[in-house]
């Protein structure tokens, strides 16, 4: 399993804010690779996510951009439009690594970029029973005309303390990008 952050230049701000660690803890067993994904090489290499415990270590980021991460961490440079590096891209990437199951943890941009690219097999959405009042945008995907356009798809319902979790079974609409190498 691979821990994903995506960042897109504007957006890598809940990684720069979160300094997030991107590992496993509460339960037992190894710790997955971990990758960020930063287009403009914004995070600085003493960010918790590349701190050095054993596991691979990886960065993608847009072709041509400048970045020095700690040593240990491998560099994947991938072409970007406008700033933005493809879903698929970025999954067919880490398939060559080996890597073939993927959480991907992010924000609305993110998932809304994976989901309109169809590279989701499965969503989970959380519900938490508060009120929160403005904030930003919870999907950000094209607008429909009807709501007979909008996707459907298989739900299992988990209850967790006092949050609901929709667990979103997408693999009928995910885009097929190949064949992972060799497990890693």
């Amino acid at each position: 399993m691979c821990l994903v952050r995506y960042g897109r230049a504007q957006w890598i701000g809940t990684a720069l804010a979160d300094d997030p660690q991107l590992t496993v803890r509460g339960v037992a067993g190894p710790q997955p690779s971990r990758v960020v994904i930063d287009p403009k090489g914004r995070l600085g290499a003493d960010a918790r996510i590349f701190a050095d415990n054993g596991v691979r270590r990886l960065l993608i980021t847009a072709q041509g951009t400048r970045c020095a991460p700690p040593p240990g961490v491998e560099i994947v440079a991938l072409p970007a439009a406008e700033g933005c590096i493809a879903p698929s891209a970025i999954l067919s990437a880490l398939a060559g690594y080996g890597m073939r199951r993927i959480l991907i943890e992010g924000g609305a941009n993110t998932v809304s970029r994976f989901l309109a690219a169809g590279c989701l097999d499965r969503l989970h959405v959380m519900v938490a029973p508060i009120i929160l009042g403005a904030g930003g945008p919870g999907l950000i995907l094209p607008p429909l005309e009807r709501a007979d356009q909008a996707q459907r798809m298989p739900i299992r319902v988990h209850k967790i303390e006092d949050d609901v979790l929709f667990d979103c079974d997408l693999s009928d609409q995910r885009v097929a990008l190949g064949i992972a190498k060799k497990s890693t």
